[in-house]
């Protein structure tokens, strides 16, 4: 679901990108990898409620250093896998300040 979401928004802002979705599921595995690896073998993990996801995704979202890192990982990204974009920063930007438009104040 996620995925075409982000391929709507990417040909709602860029252009039609042919074989999106494979490509954005090829970038979201790579986050993936980047991830903290579970244990297998643990009896139980503990899986995060929404509510603590939000708090972290709005920790994240708040934290300007991390959203300059991010936004230039983002565009870096999209010239690689697609096309450069004119005002790329500008645009992740705009996405980025309406995540952080819907955490709790």
């Amino acid at each position: 679901e996620a995925t075409e979401e982000v391929c709507k928004l990417i040909k709602e802002h860029f252009a039609d990108v042919p074989e999106c979705e494979a490509i954005v599921k090829e970038l979201w595995d790579q986050i993936k990898a980047m991830c903290p690896k579970v244990q297998r073998n643990a009896l139980t993990v503990a899986v995060p409620t929404p509510e603590e996801i939000e708090k972290l995704v709005c920790e994240y979202a708040s934290d300007e250093i991390i959203e300059t890192e991010a936004t230039e990982e983002v565009c870096k990204l999209i010239k690689e896998h697609f096309v450069d974009v004119p005002d790329c920063e500008a645009m992740v930007k705009e996405l980025w300040d309406k995540i952080k438009a819907m955490c709790p104040k």
